[in-house]
């Protein structure tokens, strides 16, 4: 299994424009593809980014 994301997220910002929330939905569906494993710190990453994009 591919890691999608390593480290820490220093930055979390609110998406106000419809740009940035584009940009959101493409890095989510990368994450899609890599099928990260349930519970696992990609999955729960992937999770969370549904979550803040939602």
């Amino acid at each position: 299994m591919a890691t999608f994301f390593t480290g820490r997220i220093t930055t979390v910002r609110r998406i106000e424009k419809e740009a940035e929330h584009r940009e959101a939905l493409g890095t989510v569906s990368a994450f899609v593809d890599l099928d990260p494993v349930h519970r696992s710190p990609d999955g729960d990453r992937l999770m969370v980014l549904m979550q803040l994009i939602e």
